[in-house]
């Protein structure tokens, strides 16, 4: 039998909409859980008055894990794309793949102002690969991930 995995999203740590306000709170989670992924938005790291203080959450959330004997994975999302170089990982011999849906959805944000010219590259980045390139998962990843 394989062991458990367990898979959290959009904890928000950090920012003040968050209904969780300290790391002791996802506790109870790391219990008969060998594999935690953070799937992305794990924190709030856009903001750069609170980015310092994410960081050193993003410490105290390893340290708990590490207390538990939990292997963590942090998949980068769209409120924190520098919390990790990880976009979507597989589990399970490739039987499972998780990933935030940031990097599949361009327009996942569209209430930002830099909406139009994200949209814009996209479909320009997305024109540059062949159809067979359009419906692959990884060149997706890869044009969702490029900076202009």
């Amino acid at each position: 039998m394989n062991s458990p995995i367990r898979i959290i999203s959009d904890l928000h740590l950090g920012h003040r909409g968050s209904l969780l306000h300290t790391v002791e709170q996802i506790g109870p989670l790391l219990k008969d859980t060998p594999t935690l992924v953070f799937n992305g938005d794990t924190l709030e790291t856009q903001s750069k008055e609170d980015k310092h203080s994410a960081l050193s959450t993003l410490t105290e959330i390893k340290k708990l894990c590490n207390s538990n004997q939990v292997t963590p994975h942090f998949i980068s999302g769209n409120h924190d794309p520098d919390i990790s170089d990880l976009h979507h990982i597989t589990l399970r011999n490739e039987e499972i793949l998780i990933t935030h849906g940031d990097v599949l959805f361009p327009d996942i944000v569209p209430w930002s102002p830099y909406a139009p010219k994200l949209s814009q590259l996209y479909h320009s980045y997305l024109q540059e690969l062949t159809a067979e390139e359009q419906d692959d998962f990884i060149h997706l990843l890869q044009i969702n991930k490029k900076h202009p």
